[in-house]
């Protein structure tokens, strides 16, 4: 697929919603540039919406981010899973598939809970 695709978990929808400076060069950059996207999935941004009343509408109306429905494969992957819905439905996206055989990267500020995964995690903020 096209380089600079990255995958936001609902953490990450949070931290771009309260400014976090990483996030909103990710977002800035990727709305200069076509070849770059932000995946967003549904039941991370639904969480979002629970989180955080109205959050929603305000992703939505960031162009720059492209939605995941929860289609068929989705449901079931994140069905067979112990990871809360969220947080599955993230793993899925960032999971190697047809459409990307590395995988995409996800951005999230809870890498623990992503730990044994075939996925590549990125914490929002440094160590250390």
């Amino acid at each position: 697929m096209t380089p600079g695709t990255v995958v936001l978990d609902h953490t990450a929808l949070a931290a771009l919603a309260a400014g976090n400076r990483f996030l909103s060069y990710v977002y800035d950059t990727t709305h200069q540039s076509p070849q770059r996207r932000i995946l967003v999935p549904t039941m991370c941004l639904a969480q979002s919406e629970r989180d955080r009343p109205g959050s929603a509408d305000y992703f939505a109306s960031l162009e720059a981010l492209t939605f995941l429905d929860l289609d068929l494969a989705a449901a079931s992957a994140v069905g067979r899973t112990t990871l809360p819905w969220p947080h599955a439905h993230a793993a899925h996206a960032a999971s190697p598939g047809i459409d990307w055989p590395q995988g995409l990267p996800l951005l999230t500020d809870d890498t623990d809970v992503y730990q044994g995964l075939p996925i590549r995690t990125f914490p929002l903020q440094p160590p250390g």
